[in-house]
């Protein structure tokens, strides 16, 4: 087969994970080492010797059509298909079937597209006439979800994403425009749903592995600025657009170096004026606390997996941290109450500086972007031991004077630690992590919760008291001498085990086995009974281990947050060093020993 002259590029997305930044610009033309991604997409496949392209266009059309008239002519012929409504992968297709008329297998791919790769695998994959498509595959990127045995896909969406023959599809295909036959002819449709049509009709969609290649999902602020940070170390191994071809990059868009962002050498943080970026209740928010003009700068920042966007706000050398979140998760609510009271108790918490409860916006005061997490590697055992002790000692004035304080006051908190609680744990835990990321039998997961109700019981023993029911290393920020605790929004009643089982037993930081003792006995001497601490804190780590596998494994299927897939392993390795000390709970010791500590 010929090499494919035409290609298909994907370019009418709204970019809504990267938002605020495709306010201003769509997603296509945001530049990556100061190119246009579009730009790179079509530089790839004129290498791979294409000679006609047809990019469609909906959300930010007339940018990217006048980018494309004025970029400089290199041999590409480039057709335009505008959808006044926006049809998806597949209507996509439809809506531009006049332009596949006569033409042989084609290239599709996004124009957001951050890839290098050699296509012949993809070329050899293809069998004409009855290979309707062949898809770029990674077995060790993203969040796995295609299933593919013998070079052919089989699902789509596996049901145990992560697992060994799971792989990622990278977003570029070689298509026979056959597939024309299964996409709907008006509508919104996908062309996944159109490949699993042709699937039934006995054609094969075969998948092409190839690792030794480079891919970024460009989907969220944090992996924008990772691709960044790639192109600039130059691991990427692309070849540039030369310059003849290169577009200025949109002067709305910057990066902003300096000391406090963790590579100085690289991006680190995304600028964006915030008169655009921002919704209108945003910068009335805003304006309560600075006006804002041409220097105010709005920074997205990563999410974190609460169902909020954080965006901090630069003004006059002075930062606040803007948190919005949508309706339907209630703890969300409580957030700006939450910090009041605690502030009111003395505790280290973020300042509210203005509330829009209307629109459930809220500014704080900056503690900072460096969580302990980050910062604690490079720290002596000295300094770790010091800080951790401070945090215990805020930390017991959180449990029990907090708790006396929230009932005098009436503070609304979330439902306290129950048998049901304990149970949607264990569930998160027997469900998606043993079930779906490792297969683990129906039968061994009956016997792993039954053990983990006896769990259940001995915490239940344990006086409840506030906790903070997320405290780990990665939600105490640091500035300067300064720390804070954040992410308080799920507190409620319960065991204060529960919360040092989180901090001492914290995937994300490997506190040495003689520290960890020496800062529990600190702890203990100082509550009652100091004896029920040191009793129940292991059982606490099976409970809090447990359900942070869980999540860990519904998050790192999401490629907006797959990068908590890294925290696997060493979650795995203290609940072995749990359950070593539990020497009842025989049938969950044995089930995590075989499985895999992989991320």
């Amino acid at each position: 087969m010929k090499p494919p002259a035409h290609a298909f590029i994907l370019a009418a997305g709204f970019g809504t994970r990267l938002l605020p930044l495709t306010k201003i610009v769509p997603k296509p033309l945001l530049p990556l080492g100061g190119i246009p991604m579009i730009e790179r997409a079509l530089f790839m496949v004129r290498r791979w010797g294409v000679r006609e392209v047809c990019v469609n266009v909906h959300h930010g059309a007339d940018a990217i059509i006048r980018h494309l008239r004025e970029r400089r002519r290199d041999g590409l012929r480039i057709a335009i298909s505008f959808e006044p409504e926006i049809l998806g992968t597949g209507g996509a297709l439809s809506r531009a079937a006049w332009w596949f008329k006569s033409k042989q297998p084609f290239w599709m791919l996004n124009a957001d597209v951050a890839a290098n790769l050699d296509p012949a695998p993809l070329h050899r994959a293809f069998r004409p006439g009855r290979t309707i498509a062949s898809a770029w595959l990674m077995a060790t990127r993203g969040p796995r979800t295609v299933e593919c045995r013998n070079g052919v896909i089989t699902h789509f969406q596996s049901a145990h994403p992560g697992t060994p023959g799971t792989y990622t599809f990278c977003g570029v295909h070689l298509v026979d425009p056959a597939i024309l036959h299964y996409v709907p002819a008006e509508g919104f449709s996908s062309i996944i749903a159109a490949y699993q049509k042709a699937m039934t009709g006995g054609w094969i969609v075969a998948g092409a592995p190839i690792e030794k290649a480079y891919w970024a999902d460009i989907g969220t602020p944090a992996q924008y600025l990772q691709a960044e940070r790639d192109v600039r170390a130059n691991r990427t191994a692309h070849t540039l657009p030369p310059a003849r071809t290169a577009v200025r990059p949109n002067p709305g868009v910057g990066i902003i170096y300096g000391p406090d962002v963790p590579e100085k050498n690289y991006a680190g943080i995304m600028a964006l004026p915030a008169a655009e970026a921002l919704a209108p209740a945003e910068r009335a928010l805003i304006s309560t606390w600075r006006p804002i003009g041409p220097d105010t700068v709005a920074c997205p920042l990563a999410p974190r997996g609460s169902a909020r966007t954080f965006t901090r706000v630069y003004a006059k050398n002075r930062t606040a941290l803007l948190i919005a979140h949508q309706p339907g998760r209630e703890e969300n609510d409580h957030y700006t109450r939450h910090a009041r009271f605690l502030a009111r108790l003395g505790l280290p918490a973020p300042r509210v500086l203005a509330e829009d409860a209307a629109n459930r916006l809220a500014l704080f005061e900056d503690v900072g972007i460096h969580s302990v997490q980050d910062l604690a590697p490079g720290w002596n055992h000295r300094k770790l031991q010091n800080l951790y002790t401070r945090v215990l000692d805020a930390l017991l004035t959180f449990h029990e004077t907090g708790e006396r304080a929230a009932k005098r006051q009436r503070i609304p908190l979330m439902p306290p630690f129950d048998a049901a609680l304990y149970r949607w744990e264990h569930d998160l835990f027997l469900n998606l992590f043993l079930r779906d990321r490792h297969g683990v039998a129906d039968s061994a997961r009956r016997a792993i919760a039954d053990e983990l109700e006896t769990i259940s019981r001995q915490l239940a023993r344990a006086r409840p008291v506030l906790v903070h029911r997320d405290l780990q290393s990665s939600n105490i920020l640091l500035r300067g001498s300064r720390w804070a605790f954040i992410d308080f929004q799920g507190m409620r009643y319960g065991p204060a085990v529960y919360d040092l089982a989180s901090l001492l037993c914290d995937p994300y930081i490997d506190l040495p086995t003689d520290m960890r003792s020496r800062l529990l006995t600190h702890y203990a001497e100082r509550a009652d009974p100091a004896s029920l601490v040191h009793e129940l804190f292991w059982p606490a780590a099976v409970q809090r281990l447990g359900q942070a596998l869980g999540a860990y494994a519904r998050l790192s299927a999401r490629p907006e947050t797959a990068r908590f897939a890294a925290y696997i392993p060493p979650a795995l390795e203290r609940m072995k060093d749990a359950l070593a000390r539990l020497p009842k709970l025989t049938c969950l010791r044995d089930v995590i020993h075989q499985v895999k500590s992989t991320a």
